[in-house]
C-alpha cells in the first residue's frame, strides 16, 4: 500500500536528522497525486487549524 510506503519515507526522514516538517513533506510526495493532500491542506492539519 501506498500509505505504508508514505509512512515509511517519513520515519526514514526523520531518523536522518530531518527537520519534523520536512520529514512530513517527504512522505506527502509519496503519496498517490490523486490523494495527496496540498503543502497548505497538510500544514493547516499538522497545526490544528
Amino acid at each position: 500500500m501506498n500509505v505504508y510506503e508514505s509512512i515509511k519515507a517519513s520515519l526514514v526522514a526523520s531518523a536522518s536528522g530531518m527537520p519534523p516538517s520536512l520529514a512530513v513533506e517527504f512522505g506527502r510526495k509519496v503519496l498517490y497525486p490523486l490523494h495527496r493532500p496540498s503543502f497548505s491542506e497538510l500544514e493547516q492539519a499538522v497545526r490544528g487549524r
